[in-house]
């Protein structure tokens, strides 16, 4: 077995790690090796002389947890220094959150079922063939004016016309629901 950060072997091909191992594997500084060795979960050591001894296949076990705890959520950071809030990923807030999201797509298809709801392709196919249908309109009742009443002069009928044109631009620019407004030129440079 190939010796790992300066680690030591002893004859059962066990790696043992000081402190200093410790720090060097999981990228730590020596003060959170020292917080850490402090935890009551922590791998125990055994001394030899002056240094503390650790079982390295014991301390990646226990990092391997920590990180599992801080991810789900059930880290205690008071007592865990270097672990990350609890809030980092609570798995029951988040099956909250998708029961939460589950309950309003069926409320959501229940109302479409009912009636009660029009997809945006529907509402926005019905728009255009109102629109349509009062273009229509509005594009033939400066004709019908001059038809109809003979006696008006030309330009009420052209300022009708042209009244009725402006409201069609103005009309067709609007974007339907859904849309993306199209950049005008002063978006462009602002």
């Amino acid at each position: 077995m190939q010796q790992v950060w300066g680690a030591r072997s002893d004859a059962r091909h066990v790696i043992e790690w000081d402190r200093k191992d410790i720090a060097q594997a999981f990228g730590a500084s020596a003060r959170s090796v020292a917080e850490w060795v402090k935890i009551p979960d922590f791998p125990e050591a055994q001394r030899r002389g002056r240094a503390f001894i650790y079982p390295s296949t014991e301390v990646i076990q226990w990092h391997v947890q920590r990180e599992i705890r801080r991810v789900i959520g059930q880290s205690n950071t008071a007592t865990d220094t270097g672990a990350a809030p609890v809030d980092l990923l609570n798995l029951q807030q988040e099956r909250a959150r998708l029961a939460r999201v589950q309950a309003e797509a069926r409320e959501l298809e229940l109302a479409e079922r009912r009636g009660q709801l029009v997809g945006a392709g529907a509402a926005r196919q019905a728009l255009a063939h109102a629109f349509g249908a009062a273009r229509s309109i509005l594009l033939s009742v400066h004709a019908k004016c001059a038809e109809t009443y003979p006696e008006l002069p030309v330009d009420v009928v052209e300022g009708i016309r042209r009244m009725h044109h402006e409201a069609l631009t103005i009309l067709s620019e609007t974007p339907m629901p859904g849309e993306v407004e199209p950049e005008t030129e002063e978006d462009v440079t602002a």
